[in-house]
């Protein structure tokens, strides 16, 4: 594989690991909730989304700082790593947004 290729899809996978993150997060959530409240272990549910949406949002911001330290060191690949650590952030946001609403509504009902 030449040099370029192996670049690019570093690059590709570098972009896409924050929303990759978001997806499992979301998929995560909405089927660790499914199954509690089928099963009728609701108490579960909402302790188990926090600690998903706890380590997910760490996940996401941990890539934004590598990728913005990248981008700071140097002009070799700072376009990749601006998208890479603007697509986290965005799934930051989008992580935080998924689990907001276990700490106002009862997760089964």
């Amino acid at each position: 594989m030449a040099e370029t290729d192996r670049r690019f899809f570093s690059g590709l996978l570098r972009i896409g690991a924050g929303p990759a993150l978001w997806a499992a997060h979301l998929g995560l959530v909405y089927g660790v909730t499914a199954v509690a409240c089928a099963r009728g272990a609701g108490g579960v549910a909402a302790p188990t989304v926090v600690g998903l949406t706890l380590a997910a949002a760490l996940g996401a911001g941990w890539i934004v700082g590598r990728e913005l330290r990248r981008a700071r060191a140097g002009p070799a690949g700072t376009r990749t790593s601006f998208f890479a650590a603007a697509l986290a952030g965005l799934s930051l946001v989008a992580i935080l947004w998924a689990g907001l609403p276990v700490v106002f509504v009862s997760a089964c009902p």
